[in-house]
């Protein structure tokens, strides 16, 4: 059920780039618009972390990482880590950096994006349900996680957010230990 979970939220995480198709046209008439983006440009989750760091941060022996698959748009990146557990045939875990899809309309997208996972949660599949709640988290400029999806976002100081998403057999305090050690990994290598 967690996968469906991880699907759907990265599905809406990338559903933002989807129509951008003018922005190249739009920002060589304006130069400002996508000035964060030729001064950071977006790094490649592979350069920020080894798939051995992931296995330290999650005790698991080494060479449990078997694949990585990375895919990227215009304004996002993401690689997922597979691994071996014989409990769960899907697991992996994803990391994916993003930059703001709409750069002349919401100038503060990642603190925007940030502050609302922050105060109304994360809508869950059947819409009459309570919002997943997201826990403040010191990770990044600022971050929040929630223990029950495996599932942890943050902005940085160049101003794209992560999304770190498990599909793992550890418990969730497990996954939350590794999660902050993941991001503090990630951010200090950028």
């Amino acid at each position: 059920m967690r996968i469906i979970y991880i699907l759907l939220a990265l599905f809406l995480f990338q559903a933002c780039n989807s129509g951008n198709s003018n922005e190249t046209a739009n920002s060589s008439q304006d130069p400002q618009v996508n000035l964060n983006d030729e001064i950071y440009p977006l790094p490649e989750v592979s350069n920020l972390i080894t798939p051995e760091q992931i296995e330290k941060a999650l005790n698991l022996h080494g060479g449990a990482m078997y694949e990585t698959k990375s895919n990227s748009t215009d304004r996002s990146k993401s690689t997922f880590f597979k691994l071996d557990d014989p409990e769960k045939g899907n697991a992996a875990i994803v990391i994916q950096v993003k930059s703001n899809p709409l750069p002349e309309e919401f100038p503060d997208w990642d603190i925007g994006f940030i502050q609302g996972i922050k105060e109304t949660g994360e809508q869950r599949i059947k819409s009459e349900e309570e919002p997943y709640k997201y826990e403040i988290l010191d990770i990044g400029i600022e971050g929040v996680g929630n223990r029950e999806l495996g599932k942890y976002l943050w902005r940085d100081e160049h101003r794209h957010v992560y999304m770190l998403a498990f599909n793992v057999t550890k418990t969730p305090d497990e996954i939350h230990d590794a999660a902050l050690k993941i991001a503090e990994i990630v951010d200090s290598n950028y």
